[in-house]
């Protein structure tokens, strides 16, 4: 199966729980094909990864690319080149070194937020911590990864309200949830 019918299903998956339609977050977007399913149902989709991605857009005008990383906190961090995840403030050794800008998502003050998608290998409680505010005032579900032993998000998000309505399995094992708030 292709990565393009996958993100299908998980979109389809997540759907039903979904009650705003205004605006999606797609954190951790990698070639925007998440942001391309999601495209027919959303009033706009704001699109996020560290990585360039040239894409073309024209067939989706509804979707915004942005090309920076999110965190908690503002500033700088550094990951080597095609590598999916933030490594560290630190500059890693060795000539393969990027750079990533990192923001926070409440420093966009998006409103009407109904779904947020986060898949950032591990980085998801750090991306939420930074977007309290915008979760907060919108109350959107929220499909990230689930795996407790790679990341945190699940017991953060039930931390700040959020319930586990149901989980998608890859390769027969648990790997994301999808959650809403009570």
């Amino acid at each position: 199966m292709s990565k393009i019918e996958v993100y299908k299903r998980q979109y389809k998956f997540c759907k039903p729980y979904i009650k705003n339609f205004h605006t999606a977050l797609d954190i951790g977007c990698e070639i925007l094909d998440w942001s391309k399913v999601m495209s027919p149902d959303f009033k706009e989709i704001k699109s996020f990864d560290f990585r360039d991605r040239n894409t073309d857009l024209t067939d989706h005008p509804n979707i915004k690319f942005y090309h920076t990383g999110l965190d908690e906190y503002p500033g700088i961090k550094y990951t080597k080149f095609g590598v999916g995840r933030i490594k560290g403030s630190t500059i890693p050794t060795g000539t393969n070194t990027m750079r990533v800008s990192l923001n926070t998502l409440d420093s966009y003050k998006f409103k009407n937020v109904g779904f947020i998608k986060l898949d950032c290998d591990g980085y998801e409680e750090k991306v939420l911590k930074g977007g309290n505010d915008t979760i907060d005032k919108s109350d959107p579900v929220i499909f990230c990864e689930y795996n407790p032993t790679r990341c945190q998000s699940h017991e953060y998000l039930l931390s700040i309200g959020y319930t586990l309505m149901d989980v998608w399995n890859l390769r027969g094992e648990p790997h994301d949830g999808v959650y809403v708030r009570d």
